[in-house]
């Protein structure tokens, strides 16, 4: 299925085809598609910095297990915080990417 704002843009452009009174009407919807579009690639932008995050975490927390900082056990439990997180994180960027 297409993405919401590519639906709207889509109406928009066969609505300024036919000209007409309802041009202002248009120019708004139109700035309106735009901020919604804006705020959505910011927040698709926040969700995959947030994604790089948690790898890092990961591999940090691999680090740590080598090392000797933290035990197996405590490792095992931060591992599936981290993995759930991750996908948690990983379906919110798919979500809002198909926003887009």
């Amino acid at each position: 299925m297409p993405a919401p704002m590519r639906l709207l843009r889509a109406w928009l452009f066969r609505e300024r085809a036919v000209r007409g009174p309802g041009a202002i009407e248009l120019d708004v919807v139109e700035r309106q598609i735009d901020r919604e579009t804006a705020a959505v690639s910011a927040a698709a932008g926040a969700a995959a910095g947030i994604e790089r995050n948690l790898d890092t975490a990961k591999e940090d927390l691999r680090g740590a297990m080598a090392d000797g900082v933290i035990t197996p056990i405590e490792a095992q439990s931060l591992a599936r915080t981290l993995v759930r997180t991750s996908v948690a994180a990983h379906h919110h960027t798919t979500r809002l990417e198909a926003l887009r």
